[in-house]
């Protein structure tokens, strides 16, 4: 145990980093995973916490990780494919290896996170070519001047971040990036109310010392906060049956369970373009 990483060390919320990597590793003994990632066995095991013993019987979470990963990247190679060489920005990075996945062999990748995060990933996953890791919150809206630099569109994603944060901040954060970065997207995961509550019994969440504060109930709300901002997309995970959902499928059928946790895509937009 001696040479293994403290997650006391991380802060609370940044702790949570270890479910979707304990989930991916879960997945990935799978002979058909949702979600290739070869290395977050071998990642999992370098921290002294048995975090995948603890999430072993969230099968249902898990897999909805596993899908809710897999449209992120759906959705970043859906941008790179209308923006070549365009920008990706992973908000709350972690150990995802999401860079890897979606990459034309143009595009630019940053990886925000808290400073104790990225020196665990430089030194567990290092940075590929034309990646670049940003310590920081990203409430501290200086990291906004590295992307700005490329002069690119950019697609931002935040898996696993906004509902930690508090309303105001949420909103703060959307509109500084509908006024910066037209013509740039931004898909993140919701959650309502319900939601919120029943996550605060979640073993690990509460394991890591982290509280889920923000809940969206109707994604046309975030149109509400700036002329610039449109909903592009939301996406839940009962769109489509998935195989591996298993007797969980037949959820799509009750309403609450639908909208508890679902993705949202929303664009940015000059109001008044030129012409």
């Amino acid at each position: 145990m001696g040479n293994k990483l403290k997650v006391a060390d991380l802060p609370p919320v940044a702790r949570t980093l270890l479910i979707p990597l304990s989930y991916r590793a879960i997945e990935n003994r799978k002979p058909d995973p949702i979600l290739p990632d070869k290395q977050a066995v071998e990642l999992l095991a370098r921290f002294d916490v048995d975090y995948e013993r603890m999430v072993k019987s969230l099968g249902f979470e898990q897999l909805c990780t596993m899908m809710r990963a897999r449209q992120f990247d759906r959705w970043a190679a859906a941008f790179l494919a209308s923006h070549p060489g365009g920008v990706v920005v992973d908000i709350g990075c972690g150990l995802d290896a999401r860079a890897a996945r979606v990459d034309d062999g143009r595009r630019k990748w940053f990886g925000l996170d808290f400073p104790e995060v990225v020196e665990v990933r430089r030194t567990l996953l290092p940075a590929g070519p034309r990646e670049r890791l940003i310590p920081g919150s990203v409430l501290d809206f200086a990291w906004m001047d590295a992307v700005a630099a490329e002069n690119a569109p950019a697609m931002f994603i935040a898996e696993g971040v906004l509902p930690y944060l508090p309303g105001g901040d949420v909103r703060r954060l959307l509109t500084a990036l509908a006024e910066r970065f037209p013509g740039s997207e931004f898909g993140f995961d919701a959650i309502n109310r319900f939601s919120v509550r029943i996550h605060q019994f979640h073993p690990a969440i509460r394991k890591a010392g982290a509280r889920l504060g923000w809940a969206l109930e109707r994604a046309e709300e975030i149109e509400t906060w700036s002329p610039r901002i449109r909903l592009l997309e939301e996406w839940d995970y009962f769109r489509e049956r998935e195989p591996q959902l298993g007797i969980f499928n037949w959820m799509r059928v009750i309403p609450p369970f639908v909208k508890a946790n679902y993705l949202v895509r929303y664009g940015f937009e000059d109001p008044h373009p030129a012409g």
